[in-house]
């Protein structure tokens, strides 16, 4: 066996000689002790940091329009710019045409920017004033929410690809018995000690179109499947089909079909 590498060497006055510990052994607590301090780092960032703003998550039905969703925004925006410890209030529903992140119209960031607290009068402390917005929120149908910060939001999909300090996946192919396990374990966590805010994040119910390709048609005109393909897209959420550069800017060209009105 090759002698011990150099993580080895760094653990050998708190191990000693003991045969029965290798180099793997040693190089996985050295990598298992390098990602737990990065662990504690950023909860420590957590429980310390204040933004000085607030950020709060919002969740609609999946199969949700956009015309709802944004009267739904709009009402969440009036409830909470009636704070007066709230300077500014906006929304950002959705993702934009190139998607950096995974949302849909169904969801929306509502970014909270506060004014100083030295001019706050009815709360003494931020979690008093989350308090306050949570009760006003709760009054408001159709809305699942949690509150946050945006530089924390951010740390947290880093690491775990969730918005969330924790989150419990459960990976399959069947969404019925995926929301049926979702909910068993959310009742679970709730009887948890000290769980706030758990939420089961909803998959199921959102609206489908599919199109059905005739083979047999595209073939009397010496069409492929890509054609149509191509059409559809333009259609449904419009295609890119060139890009403008002017100095530092770039702007993209997108086709758009038109809909045909049916008579």
């Amino acid at each position: 066996m090759d002698g011990p590498t150099e993580p080895a060497l760094q653990y050998r006055p708190v191990l000693g000689d003991s045969p029965s510990v290798d180099r793997y052994c040693l190089n996985g607590c050295h990598h298992g002790l390098f990602i737990g301090l990065i662990g504690i780092y950023r909860n420590r960032v957590h429980a310390t940091s204040d933004e000085g703003s607030i950020l709060v998550e919002t969740r609609k039905l999946p199969g949700i329009s956009l015309t709802d969703s944004i009267k739904i925004s709009k009402h969440v925006e009036q409830t909470l710019r009636a704070f007066p410890e709230i300077q500014n209030v906006t929304t950002k529903i959705g993702r934009p045409n190139f998607a950096t992140e995974a949302m849909g119209i169904n969801e929306g960031d509502v970014y909270v920017e506060l004014s100083p607290e030295k001019n706050w009068t009815r709360f003494h402390s931020k979690e008093e004033l989350i308090n306050a917005m949570d009760k006003a929120l709760a009054q408001i149908p159709g809305i699942n929410y949690d509150f946050t910060q945006p530089m924390a939001m951010r740390l947290d999909e880093t690491v775990s690809g969730v918005k969330a300090d924790l989150a419990i996946k459960i990976f399959g192919e069947d969404f019925q018995q995926l929301d049926s396990l979702a909910q068993q374990v959310l009742r679970q966590v709730n009887g948890v000690r000290g769980t706030a805010d758990a939420q089961m994040e909803i998959n199921s119910g959102v609206a489908e179109l599919r199109v059905s390709i005739r083979r047999d048609a595209l073939a009397r005109y010496a069409m492929n499947v890509s054609d149509v393909q191509q059409v559809v897209e333009a259609g449904a959420s419009g295609s890119l089909v060139s890009e403008v550069i002017d100095g530092q800017r770039r702007y993209t060209i997108e086709s758009h079909q038109n809909a045909r009105r049916s008579r």
